[in-house]
């Protein structure tokens, strides 16, 4: 469809219409009407209104008006400059004007001259080309043998492999080299006249000339251009500045008392009060020793042999003892007669049964392996059962609860937190921290592929230490679970780890005997500049040559003593000089 506003007059002059009411005709023949366009005074109204009024224009075959776009002014501005109608480089950022500047300026003469710099590098290739190295030249060899045309083809060389850094500068050619010798060098070597090539092309060379060309200028172009100074630096240098032992004291270092038994003691607890040290023996004995004097102060006999033996936190004669599958909480000075009760025997449900004031028996479903004790001396946790159950039990009120019923993996140890209401589970793989109010899982602390054996939570329950199959032991921070160290002790696992409740002390003790003691420094909520540091203090060794099958220690609550049990029937108290 065609408008019929359009004029289709063609190329006809405007003046010919200059009298005439219309202004053309459309393409079916009818008059196109003149359009009545505002005064000179409304114009100037809307030109005060409108600010775009001057990209307005007018078309003269319709009468209409339209405005100029932003190309538009553009296109007209650089008509009006007499420049490139397009710019095919205005989609680069600042090309144009650069362009601009370039076209509109004069080339310099210098553009025009060879280049000073290639000319220098060319001579300095020139010169190397021309260098060959020096070759003896015997009166009876034959030189046609050693020779070759370097324009007969390409051939398989073998590559040089002795390299060096510093490229030694080769010799000046000889005049057995040149290419045209003088005729008494010639009749020297017993040579004819036709010695000399008649041409560069004939010029001969020995077999490995391009090789070794190729290899020189390579070596010049890959020789550093600088000495690299190493720096001479002592391990000593390196490591950081430990204090001395000497300024870390006191720590246990001597043998001051022994408690010697003719049995094999099962385990071993000290008092909180640091007066009496419990131990259990195979022969289903208890004997509580003095432990300033060393003489015994009770023997209680069992029908089962205790496995386990824990002094009370808090209350002074309370005992706990693991017998079969019952746990034991009594008197340590009372006798009571537990003839009538079988420990091997099992109940579908945990139970209590209580045999006196102060006696009771918590009865399990199977075999007890560990206790442990809570700080206040409420609570006690117990494992047992070959699938390592874990259980909570409530002294005060007499009471059991399982608040963790999977794992993935047997429980080698349990622990309290001794501020807060967190549980620790120590497996093979990793220590998981549960929180006892929620009953969920805080925290989980593993280190790579190391295999755990035990762990231990510092007094102040900042620090926790877990001890490794292959001699390493693990600290960990327990406000973050992601910073930690590594202390390689360089010998046996790690069979128990231990820390001091009022002194800076850690102690570890391995399978082949050995005692390791470490001052530790943790860092507190008040001082968070301050790294934490462990520093090795002493070391006890073993005189056994053989593995120790059975090695405990336990610090004293109240001063820097040690009690190591090695071996079957003897317990040693170390204390510091």
């Amino acid at each position: 469809m065609f408008d019929d506003t359009i004029n289709s007059t063609g190329d006809v002059p405007a003046a010919w219409y200059r009298d005439l009411s219309h202004v053309g005709y459309n393409l079916a023949g009818q008059r196109l009407q003149r359009n009545v366009g505002a005064d000179a005074l409304s114009k100037l109204l809307n030109d005060v209104d409108d600010r775009s009024s001057w990209r307005k224009l007018s078309d003269g075959l319709t009468g209409r008006d339209f405005k100029l776009s932003q190309s538009d002014i553009v296109l007209l501005r650089r008509m009006q400059a007499g420049r490139l109608l397009t710019d095919p480089l205005a989609h680069i950022t600042g090309i144009s004007q650069i362009m601009e500047n370039v076209v509109s300026t004069t080339e310099p003469k210098r553009r025009f001259q060879p280049s000073k710099w290639e000319a220098k590098s060319v001579l300095r290739l020139v010169r190397a080309l021309r260098q060959q190295p020096r070759r003896n030249v015997s009166a009876g060899e034959n030189d046609i043998q050693h020779t070759r045309d370097i324009w007969l083809g390409v051939q398989h060389l073998v590559h040089n492999s002795s390299g060096s850094v510093r490229v030694p500068k080769p010799l000046p050619p000889g005049n057995h080299f040149s290419f045209n010798p003088p005729a008494e060098y010639v009749a020297y070597l017993g040579k004819s006249s036709d010695y000399a090539p008649k041409s560069l092309r004939q010029l001969h060379s020995y077999e490995n000339f391009t090789r070794e060309r190729f290899e020189r200028c390579l070596d010049l172009y890959l020789c550093p251009r600088s000495n690299r100074v190493r720096v001479n630096m002592a391990p000593d240098e390196i490591l950081p500045q430990l204090p001395s032992p000497k300024s870390l004291k006191p720590f246990p270092e001597i043998l001051t008392q022994s408690y010697t038994i003719s049995e094999k003691i099962m385990s071993m607890s000290v008092h909180s009060s640091g007066e009496w040290l419990a131990c259990s023996t195979k022969t289903a004995k208890v004997f509580i020793f003095d432990i300033h004097t060393g003489c015994c102060l009770q023997k209680i006999s069992f029908g089962i042999a205790p496995t386990a033996i824990r002094w009370h936190p808090v209350k002074p004669r309370i005992l706990l003892l693991i017998l079969g599958c019952c746990v034991l909480v009594t008197d340590a000075f009372s006798v009571f007669d537990a003839s009538n009760v079988n420990f091997m025997e099992t109940s579908e449900l945990m139970s209590w049964i209580q045999l006196g004031v102060s006696t009771f028996i918590v009865r399990h479903t199977s075999i007890v392996k560990e206790i442990v004790w809570h700080e206040k001396g409420c609570y006690f946790a117990t494992i047992f059962g070959t699938k390592s159950g874990v259980m909570i039990h409530n002294l005060d009120k007499q009471e059991s609860q399982s608040p963790f019923v999977k794992h993935d993996a047997p429980i080698l140890g349990t622990s309290f937190h001794p501020t807060k209401a967190f549980f620790f589970i120590c497996s093979q793989k990793s220590v998981r921290m549960y929180n006892l109010k929620t009953q969920e899982l805080e925290k989980k602390f593993s280190k790579g592929t190391a295999v755990n054996s035990c762990m231990c939570i510092s007094s102040s329950g900042l620090s926790l230490f877990v001890g490794t199959r292959n001699g390493n032991l693990l600290w960990f921070d327990i406000g973050s679970s992601t910073h930690s160290k590594v202390i390689s002790m360089r010998g046996a696992a790690i069979g128990s780890v231990i820390c001091h409740e009022k002194y800076p002390l850690l102690a570890t003790v391995a399978f082949d005997g050995d005692v390791n003691i470490f001052h530790i420094s943790e860092t507190s909520d008040f001082d968070s500049t301050t790294e934490p540091m462990i520093v090795p203090v002493n070391t006890i060794k073993s005189t056994r040559t053989e593995i120790v099958d059975c090695c405990r220690i336990q610090f004293h609550p109240c001063q820097p003593w040690l009690f190591l049990q090695r071996g079957k029937a003897n317990i040693g108290l170390f204390s510091p000089m």
